[in-house]
């Protein structure tokens, strides 16, 4: 049996001044483009105050020799370079080899776009946004203590709508990934939930953590709670949250385009998905025993890189002539033919975290999720790199706003799905699937 070591950090990394805000970018009409932007509205100024505060939060876990880090920022994507960097800082000074960290985005639309994706941004803000996760890195790995772990998956079925099918499948699986310390208190969460958090609409000029980032708050303000509760998103590229009231199973986004708006695409919208979401996490861990980690419940993680075609250039140029990007990144993809793209894996003891850059497509994850020999597999999304999104073969063949939205081909994407369920499967066989508290 393993004995176990967990710490904990979070960094506020709430913009200071104006800057330019992610996930509602400016959408031109093209001929035959897709039908899904009717009555889109796009961002056209940068944010003016701040809602809430946003954070960098991380976990370290080390069991035996060897440490993984997993770190959530309340934005809305990372890249491979902000990724690299961060790694190259904390394998310099803590000795964590680059495969064993993890950093995601929980994919908030109502944080900035500090790494330039849709609008230039001052170079200084990326750079400030890395020492403050190296910061966080540093405060988890520097306050280790002795900790038990335990893992269970809670239901939460009706807040989210499968966006490019009303009919279609949802992910409503929590996981939920609990820390004790040796007197029993908890120390942290790491909780999982496929939904894009845009109940907050483009009209918003705040800055918010939006439903993550207030869920989290939640969970850390709670008596006797987690220092840190951290957020990953599922696999949530076609997932939307429902309209409350949600039984109506109506997508927020086009509730938000009629008399609703002021209603359904609000702070008082994304705070109500936030206490739902946290009530569930709660009752989780709430039955979620914890102990020692058996030997097979490993610790570090494995990544794997794939060279992914892109789109031909006229395809491309339709992508760049539909929905606005950075100069930087219009011209870093009309400058290769492929992107190197990578998926990883972070074994965080009886969690198994299998991250996907970018968007993958909820039908992915269920696949993977469900195929997986471990005790609770979980797909990450958004993680370490954003290359857009990966809608399956079958999707990428529809006229829809996510097919287009990547810069990848239909066989970039499946090179890089076919690599995450390759990475999945070279994982040890564990002992059997974790319990589901229902």
């Amino acid at each position: 049996m393993s004995s176990l070591q967990v710490g904990v950090g979070r960094i506020d990394i709430t913009p200071r001044s104006a800057v330019p805000m992610a996930g509602y970018p400016i959408i031109r009409p093209i001929d035959g483009g897709p039908p899904d932007h009717t009555g889109y509205v796009g961002r056209s100024s940068d944010s003016v105050d701040v809602a809430d505060p946003t954070f960098a939060r991380a976990v370290a876990v080390t069991a035996g020799p060897h440490t993984a880090v997993l770190v959530s920022l309340d934005v809305c994507l990372v890249t491979a370079a902000v990724t690299a960097e961060v790694r190259r800082r904390v394998r310099d000074a803590h000795g964590i080899p680059e495969r064993n960290l993890m950093l995601v985005a929980t994919h908030n639309h109502s944080g900035p776009d500090f790494t330039g994706h849709w609008a230039p941004v001052d170079p200084d803000v990326p750079a400030s946004v890395v020492d403050s996760v190296v910061r966080a890195v540093d405060a988890a790995v520097g306050s280790r203590e002795p900790a038990t772990a335990g893992v269970h998956v809670g239901h939460l079925p009706d807040l989210t709508i499968n966006r490019r099918d009303a009919a279609g499948p949802v992910d409503p699986d929590v996981p939920v990934l609990r820390f004790d310390r040796a007197d029993g208190t908890c120390l942290a969460l790491v909780y999982g939930f496929a939904s894009h958090p845009v109940i907050i609409g483009a009209h918003n000029r705040s800055i918010s953590g939006e439903f993550p980032g207030l869920c989290s708050s939640l969970l850390e303000a709670v008596p006797g709670g987690p220092r840190v509760a951290l957020f990953l998103n599922g696999a949530a590229g076609n997932i939307n949250p429902r309209a409350f009231p949600y039984t109506t199973a109506e997508n927020v986004v086009l509730a938000g385009r009629h008399s609703q708006a002021p209603r359904v695409r609000s702070f008082p919208a994304a705070a109500r998905f936030a206490t739902a979401l946290a009530g569930e996490v709660l009752r989780t861990a709430a039955v979620t025993p914890t102990g020692v980690l058996r030997p097979e419940q490993d610790v570090g993680g494995s990544i794997r890189t794939v060279e992914a075609p892109l789109k031909p250039a006229d395809q491309l140029d339709r992508l760049l002539r539909h929905i606005t990007h950075s100069p930087a990144v219009a011209a870093g993809w009309r400058a290769t033919r492929r992107l190197s793209i990578e998926v990883s894996l972070l074994r965080l003891g009886p969690l198994v975290l299998l991250g996907i850059p970018g968007e993958p497509f909820v039908e992915t994850a269920l696949r993977l999720q469900a195929s997986g020999p471990h005790a609770v597999l979980r797909v990450a999304g958004y993680a370490n790199d954003y290359p857009g999104y990966l809608p399956p073969p079958e999707e990428m063949a529809r006229n829809r706003y996510e097919s287009i939205a990547t810069p990848l081909s239909s066989d970039g994407v499946e090179r890089v799905l076919d690599e995450a369920a390759a990475l999945a499967a070279s994982v040890p066989l564990g002992p059997g699937k974790a319990g589901v508290a229902r």
